[in-house]
């Protein structure tokens, strides 16, 4: 069985969200997803209110790599709000863990509203 490559934004950036929830991390490279945007638009996270999307991100050599992400169902999104504190917070320690730059952490609290 191969790995597959997963692009995590949100909460799941945090290495210990992310490890209890899918198991072990063995390695995290970062990258960007172009033509996508960062919203909170999602009821709750309960299981199956997400699935496997593919998508292609460019990474930071600027290679292209095909990975998975999980995106909300349709039926699960909802107008966009500020996120629970907690989730944000994840948000926050993750973009750090992996040394995303400063424009992503200050964005993310800009769109949640300006918490945390």
């Amino acid at each position: 069985m191969s790995d597959v490559w997963y692009f995590a934004c949100g909460s799941n950036l945090s290495k210990g969200r992310k490890q209890i929830r899918t198991g072990l991390i063995r390695r995290a490279i970062r990258a960007k997803l172009p033509d996508y945007r960062l919203v909170f638009n999602k009821k709750g996270v309960m299981d199956g209110h997400y699935g496997r999307t593919p998508v292609t991100v460019e990474m930071e050599d600027g290679s292209l790599c095909n990975e998975e992400m999980y995106v909300a169902g349709d039926e699960f999104v909802v107008p966009e709000k500020s996120p629970p504190q907690d989730y944000l917070e994840h948000t926050v320690i993750g973009a750090n863990e992996h040394q995303l730059p400063d424009e992503y952490v200050a964005k993310s609290r800009q769109v949640a509203g300006g918490a945390v």
